[in-house]
């Protein structure tokens, strides 16, 4: 990675630039029991930092694909005797400037096959009859048999109801779109909206599994719940997230809502000055076992970058993976073999894949059996 220390400051953009400078003033809670009676909270700091919602909606449906029709844009999935109703799966239209429309899928249909080398594989649904769905990309890759759900996308709305705790007219969570640019929302009292749209509700605006935002707090910090209606089920299957190349910004996060909240609190057990212990093993996973190493990603090429949520997004490491498939800490130093190093729950890291190519992030399950 060249020019890192710029490149950890400046990769943000000006959302970091702009952020208020105050300290985080968080209080370290943890999610309910075990973390699966349907929401969690997160403590926002003031300034910037990185989540992840760990979430999704329960399934609508669960079979197997009978046919599987493959086309250039979009697909054809059978799945006989479904007896679903038409339409019950269609996208839903909203209103945005122009005036125009906008499509938005309201569900997709995820590959829960154990073992298939698509499990996690998430394609949104565009219409459906009775026994047939209609999804938006190219099928080629599926064998026509696999194992599947079908389930609601989570949403800005379904993940931050009436807000979620964020400051009306105030702060802001910013999503990084496949071509590099972004998209920011703030909540206005009674939708998500972007800045300057007021009258074109957001709500419906899709949070794919495993995808990051940044949040910018500037005035105040606040305790703000993901969850908690639609979107209150914990994943027992793989995950896979898109991850695009030409070194746009990819935020992605562990889809475990174990969750410690205090973004004043070092890592476990890594010798972090700020409070090396303070956060369990439960709330955390080894960078090593989250699925980096066998996504397919590029050994010596492709970064992976975390950081700290305490409104500055203080870098906390950079890796790759080496020749020997071990991922290997960059900076800061000493510099090596770095499996064990920690990933925090919840907080959302970095992926840049410097060339073209777009791949896909399939993280295993890690949160614990219920």
């Amino acid at each position: 990675m060249k020019n890192l220390a710029a490149y950890c400051t400046g990769v943000f953009g000006a959302f970091v630039l702009t952020a208020a400078s105050a300290s985080a003033q968080g209080t370290a809670t943890t999610s309910a029991s075990t973390g699966y009676l349907g929401y969690y909270t997160i403590d926002i700091p003031v300034g910037n930092s990185l989540w992840v919602p760990a979430l999704v909606a329960a399934d609508d449906f669960a079979g197997a694909i009978t046919t599987n029709t493959p086309g250039g844009t979009t697909s054809t999935i059978t799945t006989t005797g479904a007896g679903w109703t038409t339409g019950e799966f269609d996208v839903t239209t909203i209103a945005i400037p122009g005036p125009s429309t906008k499509d938005i899928p309201r569900y997709y249909l995820e590959i829960v096959e154990s073992g298939s080398p698509v499990e996690g594989l998430v394609l949104d649904i565009i219409s459906n009859t009775g026994d047939t769905l209609t999804v938006d990309a190219d099928t080629s890759a599926l064998t026509g048999t696999e194992q599947y759900v079908i389930r609601q996308h989570a949403t800005l709305g379904g993940v931050f109801e009436n807000g979620g705790g964020f400051e009306e007219d105030t702060d802001i969570i910013v999503f990084f779109q496949p071509d590099g640019s972004t998209v920011a929302f703030q909540w206005d009292g009674a939708n998500w909206v972007i800045p300057g749209e007021f009258t074109f509700p957001r709500d419906a605006e899709v949070i794919y599994p495993g995808q990051g935002f940044l949040a910018f707090a500037p005035l105040s910090s606040k305790s703000v719940m993901i969850g908690g209606n639609v979107i209150s089920t914990v994943k027992t299957t793989k995950t896979m997230t898109s991850v695009y190349g030409n070194n746009v910004v990819n935020l992605v996060g562990l889809m475990n809502p174990i969750v410690n909240q205090d973004p004043s609190l070092g890592d476990h057990d890594t010798g972090s000055p700020s409070n090396p212990a303070n956060v369990s093993a439960d709330e955390e996973a080894a960078i090593g076992d989250i699925g980096l190493r066998t996504s397919g990603f590029e050994d010596n090429t492709d970064n992976f970058v975390k950081f700290l949520n305490d409104g500055a997004i203080t870098f906390t490491g950079a890796y790759q993976i080496d020749l020997d498939g071990d991922m290997f800490r960059l900076a800061p130093g000493p510099s090596g073999k770095a499996n064990s190093d920690p990933v925090r729950n919840g907080h959302a890291f970095l992926i840049q894949l410097p060339f073209a190519a777009d791949k896909a992030y399939i993280q295993p399950v890690l949160h614990p059996t219920p």
